[in-house]
This record gives structure tokens, C-alpha cells and sequence, in this order.
């Protein structure tokens, strides 16, 4: 033990001056805890099939598969900033056609939107910088600034009911439910094609609990 500590106060002395570490600094934060009710579920049409014909779903799970953050300025607000997200979920239901067979699995899509008001800083900096290249001459990076960007954090939601339900009594979250208005990316994670959901009799509604932590750094 002797002999560790008189190495360590050999290597302390040594240190002559503080170290300055680049890093991004956190601004403002905002947790949520939210009950999100009546969300519907847009389905394929491979999905709205099994629907049209199942008597009750039981909700499986939901995956968040991606989320879209935008950041703007609020005007005549100087250092605050408006972060928008929106969510794209994929919920797993089972639906039974009747009570003694065996469920089907549906998977579809749930979107939902929030916005908060964070506060980012009032500096507007220029920063140029470069990658050292031996024996040669230093690549300039791109310009960038010091504006803040957001980050959130999220868990999976928890999927608290679902049910059968007419068109009109779901809170609509696309405006054009057919599939030019879903990201391409988006579209990928499921079978089928979404764009039957304009003219559809049955619909699913899911309710989520969701928990996010927005920073904007």
C-alpha cells in the first residue's frame, strides 16, 4: 500500500497545468410521464383483413421505432427554443375472431406529437476547426455553430388497453391516413401496404404510457 501511494503523489507532481475537455453542456431539460388515450392504429391491409373479422384484441406490445426532433427559435424570445417531436410506434396486438381459437398477431403503426419550449443559450458562434494530416497539409472541416440541438430519451411505451372501435371515435394523428404521408422508412418495418385505411368500417385503438427526458445542449 506504501508503495502505491508514493507512486501516485510521484505522478501527481508531474501535472502542471488543468486539462480542458470539450464537451457538450445541458441548457434546460424536461421529463414527461403521459397517458396517451384513443391513439388509432393505422393498419396494412393485411392487418385491417384479420380486423374486419376478430371480435376482441388483447395489445401484445409496442416498439417506438423512430422519432423526428426539429429545432426552432422562438421568436421574440431570445435564448429559447421550441423542440418538436413526433413519434412513430409500432404496436403488436392479438385478435381473436372467437374466444376459443387461437389469436392472430396484428402489427401497426401509432403517430403522436409533442412540443416543449427550452431554453438553449443566446450565442451565436462561429466555430472552425480542422484534422491534422502528418506531413501534410490540415483538412478544414465544414463550418459549424454553436446553436443547440436536443436530444430525448425514451422507453418503450407501455401499451395499457386496446379495442375495436368505429373510424370516428379514434383521435386521429395523420391527417392523409394513406401511405404517402408515413416515411418510407417507416413503411419498411411492416407487411402489407397502408393504403387502405381511407375507406375502412373497423378501426383499433391502443392507450400508451409514455416516459421521455427532452435536453437541449
Amino acid at each position: 500500500m506504501a508503495d502505491n501511494k508514493n507512486c501516485c503523489e510521484t505522478n501527481l507532481n508531474h501535472i502542471k497545468e488543468a486539462i480542458c475537455i470539450d464537451t457538450n453542456r445541458v441548457y434546460d431539460s424536461c421529463a414527461d410521464k403521459e397517458c396517451l388515450k384513443d391513439l388509432r392504429v393505422y393498419l396494412t391491409d393485411r392487418g385491417q383483413c384479420t380486423l374486419d373479422n376478430a371480435s376482441s384484441v388483447k395489445c401484445r406490445g409496442a416498439e417506438i421505432l423512430n422519432c423526428l426532433v426539429e429545432v426552432e427559435k422562438v421568436p421574440f424570445n431570445k435564448g429559447f427554443y421550441s423542440v418538436d417531436l413526433t413519434f412513430f410506434v409500432k404496436v403488436a396486438v392479438d385478435a381473436y375472431t372467437c374466444p376459443t381459437a387461437q389469436p392472430n398477431l396484428i402489427e401497426g403503426l401509432v403517430t403522436f406529437s409533442k412540443k416543449c419550449i427550452l431554453y438553449g443559450s443566446d450565442g451565436n458562434v462561429k466555430i472552425f476547426s480542422s484534422n491534422y494530416i502528418e506531413n501534410g497539409f490540415d483538412k478544414q472541416n465544414a463550418i459549424c455553430n454553436a446553436n443547440p440541438r436536443a436530444k430525448v430519451q425514451t422507453v418503450e411505451p407501455i401499451c395499457l388497453s386496446a379495442e375495436i372501435c368505429r373510424v370516428c371515435d379514434c383521435c386521429n394523428t395523420i391527417s392523409d391516413c394513406c401511405e404517402g404521408s408515413i416515411p418510407k422508412h417507416i413503411c419498411c418495418c411492416f407487411d402489407g401496404s397502408f393504403s387502405n385505411n381511407c375507406n375502412c368500417e373497423k378501426a383499433l385503438r391502443v392507450t400508451l404510457g409514455v416516459f421521455t427526458i427532452i435536453q437541449l445542449e
